[in-house]
C-alpha cells in the first residue's frame, strides 16, 4: 500500500513538472507551531505525516466537508527549489503541491482518479488528474528552508482554488476546493519501507 502511496506521490511530482508559473513568496515562518503539529500528527501512531482539512463546492454549493483527512507528505530538494506533496489515497485521491524557492511560493490543488473526469478549463478534453492553481494562500512554516537533502520541512497551508471541472454521473460541474494541512515532510529515501520520521520507536 506504501508503495502505491509512493506512486501518487512520484505522478503528482512529474505532472507539475513545467505546470508552474512564478509568484511573490509569501511564506510566514511561525516557530511556534512546530510543537502543535507534532501533538496533532503524534495522535495517528506515526502511521501519518499530514493532515487534511477539506471542503469540495460544487457550482458554490458545499457538498463535502472532512474535519481531518490523514495523508503523506514528501520532499524533494533541486538546488535552491523545495517541492513538499501531501497525498491522501492511491487511485484517487487529493493533495497539494507546495513549491518554495529563494524567490517564489506556489501553492496547487490536485486532485487524481481512475477515470477521465477532469478539466481545468471549460473547453478542455477530460483527464485523470488535475493540478490547479489558487486563487488565494497562507503558507506558514516552523523553520527558514536550508535547501539541504535530508532536511525535514514542518508547517501548515491553507488555500482556496480556481474553479475547475469534474464530470459526475454524465453530469459536468463547476468545482472549488478550500484546503487547510499540517506536514511534517522529509525527503525520499525511506528506512525499511518507512519515512524516518513514520518509524516507531
Amino acid at each position: 500500500m506504501r508503495q502505491l502511496h509512493i506512486l501518487s506521490f512520484l505522478l503528482l511530482i512529474i505532472y507539475s513538472c513545467g505546470n508552474t508559473t512564478e509568484k511573490e513568496k509569501n511564506t510566514l515562518i511561525n516557530t511556534d507551531q512546530k510543537l502543535y503539529i507534532e501533538k496533532r500528527l503524534s495522535k495517528h501512531n506515526k502511521e501519518l505525516n499530514c493532515l487534511i482539512e477539506f471542503k469540495r463546492f460544487e457550482n458554490d454549493n458545499l457538498v463535502q466537508d472532512f474535519t481531518e483527512y490523514g495523508a503523506l507528505a514528501f520532499t524533494r530538494f533541486e538546488g535552491e527549489t523545495a517541492t513538499v506533496s501531501g497525498f491522501s489515497g492511491i487511485d484517487n485521491g487529493i493533495g497539494f503541491l507546495l513549491l518554495i524557492s529563494k524567490d517564489t511560493c506556489i501553492v496547487k490543488y490536485n486532485a487524481l482518479s481512475t477515470n477521465e473526469i477532469f478539466k481545468l478549463n471549460k473547453n478542455e478534453k477530460s483527464t485523470f488528474g488535475v493540478m490547479v492553481p489558487c486563487k488565494s494562500e497562507k503558507v506558514s512554516l516552523c523553520n527558514d528552508v536550508k535547501y539541504m537533502n535530508g532536511e525535514i520541512i514542518s508547517g501548515k497551508i491553507e488555500f482556496e482554488s480556481d474553479d475547475y471541472y469534474e464530470i459526475i454521473n454524465n453530469k459536468e460541474n463547476r468545482v472549488k476546493v478550500e484546503m487547510k494541512a499540517i506536514f511534517k515532510s522529509e525527503p525520499m529515501p525511506v528506512i525499511d519501507g518507512k519515512y524516518k520520521t513514520l518509524i516507531k520507536k
